[in-house]
């Protein structure tokens, strides 16, 4: 296998391309109080996430010993309910209307303040 310059520069400028665009998509993420999560279980999965609802994730397996945590996929296209296997790290989820999506997201904006920081063990 040679060393072509051309097959080179076409796969760092589409990888920086693609780098650049997810960075963005991060950015404008943060700014709206989101997070992209990637979870590598059976199935990797992707979610977009209120900010604090991973530090909830960690209190309801590691303080409360929950066998699942529940939370919202806030991906605009597709809203969700997830349901987060703590054992198999299984994520199955269910779609939401708009209109549950919204009565479930004040809830969620509320509970997440709850969290502000990641719990690692209980502070008896």
């Amino acid at each position: 296998c040679q060393y072509n310059p051309k097959i080179y520069y076409y796969f760092i400028a589409t990888e920086c391309g693609f780098l650049q665009q997810h960075a963005k998509e991060l950015r404008e993420l943060k700014g709206k109080g989101f997070v992209k999560v990637k979870f590598n279980g059976v199935e990797p999965t992707e979610v977009i996430l209120y900010k604090n609802i991973i530090n909830k994730i960690v209190h309801d397996f590691n303080i409360k010993n929950q066998l699942v945590s529940i939370f919202l996929n806030h991906d605009p296209e597709k809203p969700t309910r997830c349901i987060f296997f703590k054992k198999s790290c299984c994520i199955p989820q269910v779609y939401l209307q708009q209109d549950d999506y919204e009565k479930a997201f004040i809830e969620e904006k509320q509970q997440s303040e709850e969290y502000p920081n990641m719990s690692l063990k209980d502070e008896e």
